[in-house]
């Protein structure tokens, strides 16, 4: 056997690596690109998940936004009403003040022009 010495005899040479020496790095490959698959899919419904969340609290803010603006509205009005009255109230005494020093007195004066 003329082979024998030579050592190319194909039994004693591994499959793997005389015939199909890229097996293993095609197979590593796929299996990558599986796992890259599986990664790609589970971000796509982690995203899903996330995204319905937030439009969960997204509406959650616009209904305390609308409250709140219904509170601001209702503070501000009360505020401009209390404003508004003490301001009436102010120039009512200034003007009570300024007729006091002019010597007039609003209690006489009706008593008098009725007279």
């Amino acid at each position: 056997m003329v082979s024998e010495g030579r050592g190319d005899d194909p039994a004693s040479k591994s499959p793997k690596t005389s015939y199909f020496p890229g097996w293993g790095r095609l197979g590593e490959f796929v299996l990558n690109l599986l796992r890259l698959e599986a990664a790609v899919e589970a971000l796509k419904k982690d995203n899903k998940e996330l995204n319905d969340q937030l439009r969960d609290l997204q509406r959650q803010v616009d209904e305390q936004s609308g409250k709140l603006d219904i509170l601001t509205d209702f503070v501000t009005k009360a505020l401009d009403d209390q404003v508004r009255t003490r301001a009436e109230a102010a120039a009512v005494r200034a003007f009570e003040r300024m007729a006091m020093f002019g010597g007039f007195e609003p209690g006489r004066a009706k008593s008098e022009n009725q007279e």
